[in-house]
């Protein structure tokens, strides 16, 4: 009975340093963003590219922690998540700036829902895949092949984002298709 109780206190202190660590490290990636985006203002598409695709590749980067020495890999994905935070959130405040100057207000609601409705349908088959995937294999196995997933197809947006370029204004769905 003790053992189980200590699990439980151990795997609560665990999740409370990663709540805490995740919060505080988005919260220095804003305020890093900042000076840098206002500093780099003609380059933010760069920034976006940069630090999105660090905080993508980060995140599917993270199950090869396993793969390293106890207590190393709890220390070694605390890091990675805390760094991966720093990034998205300067990739995110980068990608917002840029999209505010690419579409015009009137158009920024329907602009804003067509993008909103395509990461709900990639969200759902990314959910779909992943209840497939563990229904045909083990937990472990399962696990690892979804991750490399993840890491490809962060590979792949952050090369399809590089292919995009730098806009001073577009208007209206032409921005959609931009960014698509």
């Amino acid at each position: 009975m003790l053992t189980a109780r200590w699990k439980a206190e151990v795997t609560i202190r665990w999740l409370l340093a990663v709540g805490v660590s995740r919060t505080l490290f988005v919260t220095l990636g804003s305020i890093v963003a900042l000076p840098l985006i206002h500093r780099f203002r003609e380059h933010r598409l760069k920034l976006w590219l940069v630090f999105g695709g660090l905080n993508r590749i980060g995140w599917a980067l993270s199950i090869f922690t396993v793969l390293l020495p106890h207590p190393l890999n709890s220390v070694a994905l605390v890091a990675l998540v805390s760094a991966v935070q720093v990034s998205g959130a300067v990739a995110g405040i980068a990608s917002t700036d840029t999209l505010a100057d690419m579409i015009k207000p009137s158009t920024a609601s329907r602009f804003l829902s067509v993008v909103s409705s395509i990461n709900n349908i990639v969200a759902l088959l990314a959910l779909i895949s992943t209840f497939i995937v563990f229904n045909i294999a083990s937990v472990e196995t399962a696990y690892w092949i979804l991750y490399i997933i993840a890491l490809a197809s962060a590979i792949i947006s952050t090369v399809a984002l590089a292919l995009l370029k730098e806009v001073k204004v577009v208007r209206g769905m032409r921005a959609l298709l931009l960014i698509l």
